[in-house]
């Protein structure tokens, strides 16, 4: 891989190890309804907008509740289990940022999260500086595995394809990272094993990415 002008992160999973919470609480969450379900048979959600995944989620178990209740409900269990977990950066991120700063690489996040929470997590990193772009997943029509959210991030950040870097770690951001067009690496260091064969390449820190 040759030196990119620009690497698109995603968040969770990648700047932090926040999929396996998220997983947890759609268990706990269905576990209300009397569903009994496991991290594994979730994965399928990872990557996508929350819209999406209440859709399916309510359809796969044929919950007789509206979407916006299940988002609602959800994401005030969701926080809670964030607020007690005690978070903190991917190993090796900082590292492999300040490398990023020291050769100028530009530097974005395309997040299918809302803004509001992926600004928080970066803020509570100490981290917010080193991005000249956080790109939520409200800000497109068609989220992840669709590419608008990469597309959106390339022309930010006014760099060409060919020139950028996508770092995923579910499938659906992956296929989405791939179908615009851009180099994209799976990060494997989340606690939450994912189909990630259609990458261009696979690392399991942040130190691995070599160019």
């Amino acid at each position: 891989m040759n030196k990119p002008e620009g690497i698109i992160f995603d968040c969770d999973g990648c700047l932090l190890d926040s999929e396996v919470v998220f997983l947890k609480t759609i268990v706990k969450y269905l576990k209300k309804y009397e569903i009994d379900t496991s991290l594994e048979e979730l994965i399928f959600v990872i990557g996508k907008p929350m819209t999406v995944i209440a859709q399916e989620i309510i359809e796969k178990y044929s919950l007789n509740i509206s979407m916006d209740q299940l988002i609602k409900e959800e994401r005030e269990l969701f926080s809670a289990q964030m607020n007690s977990s005690q978070l903190k950066p991917m190993p090796g991120l900082i590292d492999f940022l300040d490398r990023c700063k020291k050769e100028k690489i530009q530097l974005a996040i395309a997040s299918s999260s809302p803004y509001e929470y992926v600004d928080n997590i970066v803020t509570q990193f100490g981290i917010k500086e080193y991005f000249q772009y956080i790109i939520s997943g409200e800000q497109v029509l068609k989220g992840k595995p669709n590419p608008d959210i990469y597309y959106l991030a390339q022309s930010k950040l006014g760099i060409p394809k060919e020139r950028l870097v996508v770092i995923e770690d579910s499938y659906n951001g992956i296929q989405a990272g791939k179908s615009a067009g851009i180099y994209t690496i799976a990060y494997k260091g989340s606690m939450i094993e994912q189909d990630t064969s259609n990458a261009d390449c696979a690392v399991y820190s942040y130190e691995q990415i070599e160019w």
